[in-house]
This record gives C-alpha cells, structure tokens and sequence, in this order.
C-alpha cells in the first residue's frame, strides 16, 4: 500500500468506537463528479481506457490500485462526490458500518433545488437547433427527464416531453417513442421532440456519440 496512502480519520471502525459513534458529514463540501451518471447516482469516468467509477477513479490517481477485497465508499453519502476528503477505502463491512450508523433523513440534507441543479449540470450540453431549449420547471428524474405528477400516493405520473408532444400532436402511437432531437432530457419544447421507434432512437444517439459503451462498464457489484 503506497505511503501516501491515508489514515482512516473519522472512520474508527473498533468495537468500543461502535457503540455509540455516529458518522458525521465532512467539514469540506462536496466536488460532483462531471458527466454521466448511473441510475443509482454514481458518477462514471474513464481510467486507462475503461470505464470506472468516478468515486473509484479518483482514489486510484491519488492513491493508486484499490487493494483486492476493499471497496471506496463515501462518509458524506453523496455517491456523485469525488471529494478525497469525503472517500475512505475498507472492507464492505465498514463501509456498511458506517451507512448504517447515519441518522434517519441523512439523504435529505440538500433541497429540491440544489438535487435539481446537480442533475443540471451532469447532463451534456444540449445539440444547438433553430430555437431554445424550454426545461421542464418540476422534478427531474435521474436521467434527467422532466416528470409530471407523482405528487400522492396513486397519482398518475407522465414524461413532460410526451405530455408536452401530446398536447401539440395528440395521442402517441402504441410502439413510437418521443425523442429530443436537442439530446437534451429536460427539454419540452416541441419543436425540438419527434417520434421515432426505438431502433432509430439509438441508430440516432451511435450518430451523434450519446451511447455508452456498456460493455466497457465494470463489473456488477464493482464499485
């Protein structure tokens, strides 16, 4: 292990320190990882031509190879931050020590709008045609889309780029998809959204470089 390799300050893993300690956020703030994300909120970058995790990545070039049997995980439960300060490498079971042991709403400390805004960001930037983007104003998913309703428990829940088309267009045939010709998720601007099966969508994202080459993704369970 090299010798810059750090000590495991703030996370003391012993019997006694287990009983009563409770992990704490770092004094430092968070550094999003930049690009694509998973469904699952990790950040994926590229190390020595293969696709990582952007968590993992980012400890490798500071520190070197991840010892066989550990894993990174993060003490500020942002699973999008490359933070070296907020990065400790252990065994799954302090990692999953250290989870267990925040409090209840942990998750919760950023608002709507800051969760909004790291969506935001990680998105590529829009491909530029005749007229503007117009973003959906509500909630965004993971991926990024627009999402309309799911305010109460049985409420029904819409794409707002196919509502959006709908309400132009009319019902969409059973089978077609709603693709932005922006590339860009957010976008509700009709002008900008087109039917297209499912082939031609990816036909049209190989076109333009917007398909991740998943077989280049770490195995599962890898992180």
């Amino acid at each position: 292990m090299p010798e810059s390799y750090p000590p495991d300050a703030g996370a003391d893993t012993t019997d006694s320190a287990r009983d009563d300690s409770v992990p704490t956020r770092p004094a430092s703030g968070c550094i999003e990882a930049e690009g694509f994300r998973d469904r699952h909120g990790y950040g994926r970058s590229s190390l020595d031509g293969r696709r990582e995790y952007a968590h993992r990545a980012a400890w490798i070039e500071a520190y070197g190879p991840i010892p066989k049997g550990l894993v990174v995980y993060h003490l500020c439960n942002n699973r999008g931050c490359v933070n070296l300060e907020h990065l400790r490498c252990g065994t799954r079971a302090e990692c999953s020590h250290i989870t267990s042991r925040r409090p209840r709403g942990h998750r919760s400390k950023t608002s709507a709008a800051e969760r909004r805004a790291r969506v935001l960001l990680r998105l590529s930037p829009a491909t530029p045609l005749e007229t503007p983007c117009i973003p959906f104003s509500g909630f965004l998913n993971v991926q990024g889309y627009g999402v309309r309703g799911g305010g109460g428990q049985g409420q029904e829940t819409a794409f707002a780029h196919r509502a959006a088309y709908e309400k132009a267009h009319g019902p969409i045939p059973a089978g077609m998809l709603v693709t932005h010709r922006c590339d860009f998720p957010p976008c509700t601007n009709v002008d900008h959204l087109e039917l297209g099966t499912q082939k031609e969508n990816m036909g049209a994202c190989s076109a333009r470089g917007r398909i991740v080459n998943r077989s280049a993704l770490p195995a599962r369970g890898q992180k």
